[in-house]
């Protein structure tokens, strides 16, 4: 039965919740980045993240030169490092570690005046930029379209075959802690590299690197008087061919081999709509926003629906983020970009207003400063700002930019003019009276709800999870009730996050209750006997020694009605249906009892052949997973073979053996309607001879339906396999006990999802099969004109007599008949864990006459458990070393 689709609504709707403080970080390619939606996860300023890229020609810098002669790229990283600092020289030595490379300078560091003095940095923390790999990369075959006005304006161009952009040119650096470069760290592919001159004077017509600290070049109040690492390197353009006209340029971060930063055209990567690019190379952009747009997770779909003006898409979005810079245009962003480019004025002109309008909050000042470390000039005689002819305000740059390589301005020293003061704003921000309103709202409903769930579950485990989940979530919304701080700028999403997790606990708290309601009032059967057995499920001597066992001895144990229930006081039942007969026991399970006895049992099972287990107290053992079940006797035959498969043993057509087998269900749930997992495991023996006396070895069959559960009223609904899927949401307050099962399976064994059927086909009573072939995958499903009994609340077991006997009769009347189909193909998806793509072939059936409930059956009978291998058909590919 299909659950209703408004409670798989109801859980999307929580999962998508829960999944809102786990926002990826945004890291992007300008200084107001990452935009980070983690509230618990602040950014924070003073990483070596990747910020500007600017690619220009050295005469658009130095406008006096005859002509260009070399490109410059140059990148910066480290926003708002602070001022650096003069260090005596006495006191050289002993600050080692902290010096840094000026890279406006050629110190001692570098070969340069050893008179020159030595500065260190004022971070709190050291530098780290030796764990990072910097690289840029150049496309000089891409093909551009300038036809495009709107292209042309907001990316410089049009690029005609986004997804077949590569890099010709790649230039790489890592940098040393104090922000210097050795050259031996610098590597140049795709261009004649010549020797590179790397932090030494300037010289004409080779490749020239420099790296340091450097005055941030970025015009943007925020970054004013602050500095930056920068990388500047000048290419000969005789390096390139002498018609290379067109370049696309990015740049990439790397950390311990994985790329977490991207830098293309200026803010791109910085808009959240965006953030997955900075992790993709550029021939996937596009492809990767389209599939955003097209194709969108929930999360993006959720993204862009409710935060559309952070996540919708654009209609002029479908564009790769690099730089493009064509020497057949003027430079001047978005066609390069040069130092002085206002790119927030100019973004904003092309669509992306975010850096235009933080370029006014974070300045008092009208209009704004469009100059780097820009001032307004002071008329002396007034104190007024001082205008032009124009009727324009002056202005002038504290640390103007350079006409000679590397261009970029000398770093800020402590000392120098004073940081500057942007004006602080309010953030939004709910009043503390309102949010400790939804604090209390919260607390009251998670202390009642989660003392009624504690009473209302029986299991210690489960008590002692409630109690953690509660006092834990009660300890995190302690930062709800705190008082605001202005000084915390994410200090209301970092509250809202706490209250949606504290809500998420509040709705997992009320399935509890309907979950552990539905257990209290239900259908109510007798107790099992207290003297069950309750022992160690360890292999014991006699489970190592079992290897063979006779169809007619092992039957008599579980039908004789003289054997068949053993050590209970109490039989089962005389016959079935008969005057005054009991209903039949129904045994549980404890999460307890699952971890402090599971794992040994999973073991056992993978390690005896024993198909009947007494104990040492001749009372069986207790069943940990599948305590309540009925025994079946009847034969495989297998009667056809799929096309082009040559299957061997007992999957041979024409193969008959006899088979006692066991139906079950976890648990203790056993009627139809509710949540259960149905089960058939079977000893197949090589004969057709019920009265055979011979002893044989058997092959074990194992099938479930899907573990999470079903609500299937009848077995004819069952379908049972030897991979069944996984759904373990379905269990409810059971899913602990599932998470528990799990967890040990997997340690016993390496797949505990899938039971391999080679021992059926190396199934044989003469000379082992030479080379064995079984199929993947087994289906049994009840044959057509099975009886229709069961219906809502029937117990499996009675559904199961009710179809082969008559009330009252012991005789058998009627077969139960399941076909068997296999199949070699299909794969188990990782998330769902469903398995998808198999093709069914009705090969046989597997035909039961007699079925008997008793304690023999529930406490004695065993099904062992094949090993797994890596291919099923070589009995040499056991997966674990200790099971082979």
């Amino acid at each position: 039965m299909t659950p209703p689709t408004g409670f798989r609504r109801a859980v999307t709707a929580l999962i998508a919740l829960c999944l809102l403080p786990t926002w990826e970080p945004v890291r992007a390619s300008d200084h107001a980045d990452p935009l980070d939606l983690n509230a618990l996860n602040p950014p924070k300023d003073g990483e070596p993240r990747i910020t500007d890229l600017h690619v220009y020609l050295d005469k658009d810098q130095n406008p006096a030169l005859p002509e260009a002669k070399n490109l410059i790229v140059s990148i910066c990283v480290f926003p708002s490092m602070a001022r650096l600092e003069e260090v005596p020289k006495d006191q050289v030595d002993a600050q080692k570690q902290n010096l840094v490379m000026v890279g406006t300078q050629l110190s001692a560091m570098s070969g340069g005046d050893p008179a020159a003095p030595k500065y260190k940095h004022t971070q709190p923390r050291p530098l780290n930029l030796k764990s990072y790999r910097y690289n840029i990369f150049m496309d000089l075959n891409a093909q551009l379209g300038f036809s495009s006005v709107a292209d042309r304006e907001r990316y410089g161009a049009t690029i005609l075959q986004p997804d077949d952009i590569s890099s010709e040119v790649e230039l790489e650096f890592t940098l040393n802690n104090d922000g210097s470069l050795d050259p031996a760290n610098f590597r140049l592919t795709g261009l004649p590299s010549g020797r590179p001159v790397v932090n030494a004077p300037y010289r004409d017509k080779e490749i020239n690197v420099r790296t340091g600290v450097f005055d941030d070049p970025f015009i943007f109040p925020r970054f004013f008087r602050t500095n930056i690492i920068g990388i500047v390197v000048s290419i000969p353009l005789d390096r390139f061919a002498p018609q290379q006209r067109n370049f696309l340029v990015w740049a990439t971060t790397t950390k311990d081999g994985k790329q977490i930063d991207h830098v293309g055209r200026s803010q791109r990567t910085q808009l959240p709509r965006f953030d997955g690019l900075n992790f993709l190379p550029p021939s996937k952009h596009v492809a990767d926003i389209n599939r955003r747009h097209n194709n969108p997770t929930i999360l993006e779909d959720f993204n862009r629906t409710f935060f559309s003006p952070l996540f919708a898409r654009r209609p002029y979005d479908a564009m790769p983020d690099v730089l493009i810079f064509s020497r057949s245009q003027p430079t001047r962003f978005p066609n390069g970009r040069v130092l002085s480019d206002d790119v927030a004025a100019l973004t904003a002109m092309a669509g992306d207003t975010q850096l235009w309008e933080a370029s006014y909050t974070d300045d008092n000042r009208y209009p704004r400063v469009t100059m780097n470390d820009g001032e307004y000039r002071i008329n002396p005689a007034t104190g007024a700002p001082q205008r032009n002819p124009q009727g324009q305000l002056e202005q002038f740059s504290l640390k103007p930019f350079s006409n000679e390589f590397p261009y970029f301005a000398s770093p800020w020293l402590v000392g120098e003019k004073p940081e500057y003061a942007r004006p602080r704003l309010a953030r939004p921000n709910l009043t503390n009276n309102t949010w400790r309103i939804f604090w209390l709202v919260e607390v009251v409903g998670l202390v009642v709800l989660g003392a009624l769930l504690f009473f209302l579950v029986r299991s210690r485990v489960l008590r002692g999870f409630i109690a953690l989940v509660v006092l834990y979530t009660l300890w995190k919304l302690g930062g709800v009730y705190a008082v605001n701080d202005p000084m915390m700028p994410m200090q209301a999403s970092s509250k809202l996050c706490r209250l949606i997790g504290g809500g998420g606990v509040l709705g997992a708290l009320v399935l509890g209750i309907f979950y552990a309601l539905g257990w209290r009032h239900g259908i109510k059967r007798p107790p099992a006997d207290a003297a069950l057995p309750d022992s160690n499920q360890d292999l014991t001597l006699h489970d190592r020694q079992f290897t063979r066992s006779t169809f007619a001895e092992v039957k008599k144990q579980l039908f004789d009605p003289a054997l068949r229930d053993g050590a209970s006081q109490q039989p089962y039942y005389h016959t079935w249906g008969g005057p005054n007969e009991k209903p039949l026991p129904v045994y549980s399970i404890t999460a307890g009892r699952l971890v402090t006895s599971l794992l040994a049992a999973s073991r056992r099972t993978l390690r005896t052949r024993a198909v009947m287990r007494w104990g040492d107290d001749h009372k069986g053992f207790r069943r940990l997973l599948h305590p309540n079940g009925i025994i079946l006797s009847g034969e495989w035959k297998i009667n056809d073979a799929p096309p082009g498969t040559n299957y061997t043993g007992y999957f041979k057509p024409g193969s008959r053996a006899l088979a006692l087998a066991r139906y079950s269900t976890t648990a203790k749930e056993t009627h139809a309607g509710k949540w259960r997992s149905l089960a058939l495991v079977a000893n197949l023996y090589p004969t057709t001879d019920p009265n055979d006396a011979a002893a044989y070895p058997t092959a074990s069959l194992i099938t479930q339906e899907d573990l999470g559960g079903t609500t299937t009223y009848s077995i004819r609904e069952a379908v049972l396999t030897n991979s069944p899927p996984v759904t373990p949401w379905r269990r409810g307050a059971g899913i602990f006990s599932f998470i528990i099962t799990a967890l040990k399976l997997l340690r016993a064994d390496k797949q505990p999802l899938e039971r391999q059927l080679y021992e059926i086909s190396e199934f044989t009573t003469g000379a082992p099969v030479s080379n064995p072939s079984c199929p993947r995958f087994i289906k049994l499903t009840t044959a057509k004109g099975t009886v229709e009994v069961g219906g809502e609340g029937v117990d499996f077991r009675d559904e199961i007599l009710a179809i082969m006997y008559d009330r009252g009769d012991a005789t058998p009347k009627r077969p139960l008949v399941f076909d068997v189909a296999v199949s070699d193909v299909g794969e188990r998806s990782n998330i769902t864990q469903r398995v998808h793509g198999q093709k069914w072939t009705t090969i046989g059936t597997l035909t039961f006459t007699e079925a008997v409930a008793s304690y023999n059956g529930d406490y004695v009978f065993h099904v062992p458990h094949p090993r797994w291998r890596d291919d099923r058909n070589d009995p040499k590919s056991v997966a674990r070393e200790d099971l082979r």
